[in-house]
């Protein structure tokens, strides 16, 4: 299977240039995508488990179609990976049919939402699994089967319902991966466990899933607010089978209720999101895997985005954020989320030149446990008309704790790595 897997990929990641140029000849369809080289290379651990180095090739491309009031979009990726051939995947991003009037829009198929208004914290946004060998901040979004009507009710006020049928689950790093959450070798990718929305074990991958928001915009304010009952794709519960004593991940149905706000005040952008989130069961319930732990949770987060333009055209951005999760006791913060109580401090750098040049400088500070924080370094440019340079350093500094105990940013302390990535755009 895995073989199969690694052949599709490959077969994919060569045929995208020749599926571009065949699109591009096609009338209303449109095409564009990518072909790059991926490196890393971490600290030696000293661990013959682990991989010290990635090299992988990545490719994406993205089909579009639009006549009349229809619209149809493909877009997918997959990467193969020299190193670590358990990094091998394909990722359906998008692909949906849609039909558009003037108040209305309806899009069936595969699709990405995005309901976040932060850069690095993002409690409202959780409608798509990851990939979660990602950047950390940012993780890649799998594309959800889903049918989304859209209505423009008043001027002002947009109304989004989502259906979603399947249960997508996020992709975890591979065993031998640096960025692996889980001890080193240690595979969580098996099979889950899913509890459904009443509350009983289910192998199903199907079960009914919707989501409700209302998006307001009041002068320069953009308010939203929603309503969501899905399988979670980001907060599993680590337990050991009994019958293997084995690690497997169990995902709970979720309930959530939250909103995004953002408005502009001359150079500075305020930003703030929450939600609260109830579990099925609630918790300390007993059902077939035992009895299950307490999380419904509160989450909010919020920021400020100020911007300096200089003469010569270029441009500073100053980003702060801060996330808290509430309701909950330490731990079980600790085990439900990356970043439980942190702050987040960047000031990235555009040059707006025809290069595309721009460098950035982060940091995620953990305000619990002192002396715990990501630090990051990039810079990415243009090379000529279709080639992108994207490189950087990122560092995860944590205290050591055994393997098992390890939580939040100290299952990363050994993640430090440099990364290099070259593109070409057609």
């Amino acid at each position: 299977m895995r073989r199969s897997v690694r052949l599709l990929a490959a077969f994919s990641l060569l045929a995208l240039p020749a599926l571009a140029a065949a699109a591009d000849e096609a009338g209303p369809w449109s095409s564009r995508g990518e072909l790059g080289l991926e490196s890393r290379a971490f600290r030696n651990d000293h661990d013959p488990v682990t991989k010290d180095y990635a090299l992988g090739m990545l490719g994406r491309l993205e089909l579009r179609y639009e006549r009349g009031p229809f619209a149809g979009k493909a877009r997918g990726s997959g990467r193969l990976d020299g190193f670590d051939r358990q990094r091998t995947t394909l990722i359906d991003e998008e692909a949906w049919l849609q039909a558009q009037g003037e108040r209305f829009r309806l899009r069936l198929g595969v699709d990405v939402v995005n309901w976040t208004a932060l850069e690095a914290f993002h409690p409202a946004d959780v409608i798509n699994a990851r990939n979660l060998d990602s950047d950390l901040e940012n993780f890649e979004r799998i594309g959800e089967p889903m049918a989304a009507l859209q209505a423009r009710v008043f001027e002002q006020t947009t109304v989004s319902a989502l259906l979603m049928p399947v249960h997508v689950t996020s992709r975890l790093p591979s065993p031998r991966s640096r960025l692996n959450f889980a001890p080193p070798g240690v595979d969580l990718r098996g099979r889950p466990k899913l509890i459904d929305r009443r509350g009983r074990l289910t192998a199903s991958h199907f079960g009914p899933q919707a989501a409700l928001q209302v998006r307001q915009v009041v002068g320069s304010a953009d308010v939203s607010l929603h309503l969501l009952e899905h399988m979670d794709r980001l907060h599993p519960v680590l337990l050991i089978d009994a019958a293997t004593m084995s690690p497997v991940l169990l995902y709970q149905t979720v309930r959530q209720a939250g909103g995004t706000y953002q408005q502009v005040f001359g150079p500075v952008i305020v930003k703030a999101e929450g939600a609260y989130r109830w579990f099925v069961p609630a918790g300390a319930a007993a059902t077939d895997v035992g009895p299950l732990p307490r999380r419904n949770h509160g989450i909010v987060a919020g920021g400020l985005e100020y911007g300096i333009g200089h003469r010569n055209g270029s441009q500073s951005t100053i980003l702060l954020e801060g996330q808290a999760l509430l309701g909950v006791d330490g731990p079980t913060r600790r085990a439900l989320e990356i970043f439980q109580r942190d702050l987040f401090v960047g000031l990235r750098f555009a040059r707006n030149d025809d290069a595309a040049r721009e460098g950035m400088l982060a940091a995620v500070i953990d305000l619990e446990s002192p002396g715990e924080m990501v630090l990051d370094a990039r810079y990415q440019q243009r090379v000529g008309e279709t080639w992108t340079v994207k490189t950087g350093l990122r560092i995860f500094a944590a205290k050591a704790v055994p393997p098992l105990e390890a939580r939040g940013l100290q299952l990363l302390r050994n993640g430090d790595h440099v990364y290099l990535d070259v593109t070409r755009h057609f």
